[in-house]
Parts: C-alpha cells; sequence; structure tokens
C-alpha cells in the first residue's frame, strides 16, 4: 500500500473547498449564467481547481505496471470511479431532474470528473507499460503531445451526442494537467519542482501577470504555474512546525479533508441542491468582491462539507457498502 504524503492530501483539500466553494457561488450567489463574468472569486477558483485536481490524480495514479496486471487494474478502477458515479450521479439526477439525463450531458450533471479520470487511465496504460529513462522520457512525451495535439484539433468534428456522452472536450481539456502530474511521480521531480525557490519564484509572476500573455496555449502555462505555486504553499506547510493552534488546525483540517475528497465530491451536490435560490442573482453582482463572496460562501461550504462527512460516516458502519460501492475493505 502506498504511504499517503501529507502536503499532496493538503492540496486536495484545498482542490474540494475550492469545488465547494464555486459550486456554491454558481448553485447560489450569483447562479450559472452570471458567476462567469460578475464575480472575481468565481473568475479565481475556475482558474485552478479542476486543473489542479486532475493534476494531483495523476501524481498518485500508476506509474509501474506490466500487461499481465492491467486487466484487474481497469476494474480497480472501476470499482472505484465508475460504480460511485453511476450509482450516485443517477440518484442526483433522478432526484433533481426526474431522469437519468446527467448520463448524455457533457458534464453529467457536475459527477463528469470520475468518468474523465476513468478515461485517463486508460489512456495512460501504454505509456506506463514503456517504463522510465531519459529516452524514453523524451520518446513519450512527443508522442502524448503530438496524441493530445491530434485530439485537441479533431475533437469538434465528434457528433455532438457521442463527445457529450464521453466527456471528450473535458477529456482532451485536462488530459494534459493528469500526464504532468503522473510524469513527476513517475520520475520522482517532486522535490525539484515542488521544493525549488526559482521556480517557485517565476511561477507566481506568471500566474499574477497571465492575463498579458495572449499566445497559444498560454492558459495552460498560466494554470500549470498556479499548480506549482499551490504545491509548493502546501509542501512548505507540510514541512513547517507551526507554533500556532490556529496554523496547526488548519493544516490537520485540510489533511483530513484532503483524504475525504471523493465523499465530499459526491455527496456535496446534495446538500446544495436543496439551498438553491435566486434571491442573491440580482443584489451581488452590484457589491460583489472577494472578501463579501468569501463570507457568504463559508457557512454553505461548511454546511455541505459536514454534511459530506456525515454520510460518509454513516456509509462507514456498512461494510457491504464501502466494500461493494467505494471498493474499501
Amino acid at each position: 500500500m502506498n504511504q499517503r504524503i501529507q502536503y499532496i492530501d493538503i492540496a486536495k483539500g484545498i482542490a474540494i473547498l475550492s469545488v465547494v466553494f464555486g459550486h456554491s457561488l454558481c448553485y447560489i450567489l450569483y447562479g450559472f449564467d452570471r458567476a462567469w463574468t460578475d464575480s472575481q472569486l468565481c473568475q479565481f477558483i475556475y482558474s485552478y481547481h479542476m486543473p489542479l485536481f486532475i493534476f494531483l490524480s495523476g501524481l498518485v495514479s500508476v506509474t509501474d505496471i506490466s500487461w499481465s496486471r492491467i486487466p484487474s487494474d481497469i476494474w480497480k478502477r472501476f470499482r472505484v470511479f465508475l460504480i460511485p458515479f453511476v450509482l450516485f450521479g443517477s440518484l442526483y439526477s433522478l432526484l433533481y431532474s426526474g431522469n437519468f439525463d446527467f448520463v448524455f450531458s457533457n458534464y453529467k450533471f457536475g459527477y463528469w470528473y470520475l468518468w474523465v479520470l476513468f478515461a485517463l487511465y486508460l489512456i495512460n496504460y501504454p505509456f506506463v507499460i514503456m517504463g522510465g529513462g531519459k529516452q524514453r522520457f523524451v520518446m513519450q512525451l512527443v508522442m502524448i503531445a503530438i496524441l493530445w495535439w491530434s485530439a485537441n484539433h479533431y475533437v469538434n468534428r465528434v457528433p455532438q451526442s457521442i463527445s457529450d456522452i464521453l466527456s471528450l472536450t473535458l477529456l482532451v481539456k485536462f488530459f494534459p494537467y493528469y500526464v504532468m502530474g503522473n510524469f513527476i511521480k513517475r520520475y520522482s521531480l517532486h522535490d525539484r519542482i515542488f521544493a525549488n525557490p526559482l521556480i517557485f519564484v517565476i511561477s507566481i509572476a506568471i500566474w499574477m501577470f497571465g492575463s498579458y500573455l495572449t499566445f497559444p496555449y498560454s492558459d495552460y502555462l498560466v494554470t500549470t504555474a498556479a499548480i506549482i505555486v499551490i504545491m509548493n504553499v502546501c509542501r512548505k506547510m507540510d514541512v513547517a512546525n507551526l507554533q500556532t493552534l490556529i496554523g496547526n488546525r488548519i493544516k490537520s483540517g485540510l489533511n483530513y479533508i484532503g483524504q475525504a475528497t471523493l465523499y465530499i465530491y459526491l455527496f456535496h451536490y446534495f446538500a446544495i441542491q436543496p439551498l438553491r435560490t435566486t434571491f442573491f442573482y440580482d443584489l451581488l453582482p452590484q457589491y460583489s468582491n472577494f472578501g463579501w463572496d468569501i463570507l457568504l460562501c463559508i457557512p454553505i461550504v461548511t454546511l455541505a462539507v459536514l454534511f459530506s462527512l456525515g454520510i460518509k460516516f454513516i456509509l462507514g458502519q456498512e461494510p457491504l457498502i464501502m466494500k461493494y460501492i467505494f471498493n474499501k475493505k
């Protein structure tokens, strides 16, 4: 069993809290149509949160496997990702839309991440089989770059219905972040990237002045810089000897939440959906700023996270549910 790395769990905690913050802004405070333009906090969160999530998934993914083990590993990923995706996605879709249309939606009513992550595992197996080494490193990068460039340019030619069912646009969009995380793990580059002061400073500069970068695919560079900054901060939190009670609680809280990301991701929708209202839609855009948005989101996010952790605790009392739904013994 792989030993957990605390700063990765801290980063997962930041990622899932960002997801819940973003959904609170979109579902409750602004509405999907206006959140993207009227909320600076929403724009900030959506600039990094899912790329960070996908990157972290690559950072803890499989990096060494034989052909003979692939079928059993696929079955394992199917149980971990797709069973919860189908079960809870269907339940959410049925409760709040009266049908199972989430399957035909590109975003799967918010549950797309689990399907896309499963697909990314499938795509990555051949590259993992190739193994490591400097020559293979370059060869794999070239092959992956060609694969992604081709997919990025031809995905729009796929019929819309098929593309939505397979979430192809999301799969292509987030593939580079998954690969980046997988390569960092495979070649043990954690310290070289997450503990390098020069890379940290350069990444901060790129993230800060990213709006001035307008060349093709510059958004990937800016988002990658944001990810590197966050990972550096999380690593510093991990190794730091925090002397304050608040600092230690924040660190341990993020670590705990990071280990429960799957459950929070699955269940927070069920807490947010009943709170949907249009009350704030016309009021907030006039006074929108980071401070107000954060203050208004905190009680919603707290409720959604506590609700999710409560459901996790209840389900955890049933060994059969944990075994057959979450593949936990």
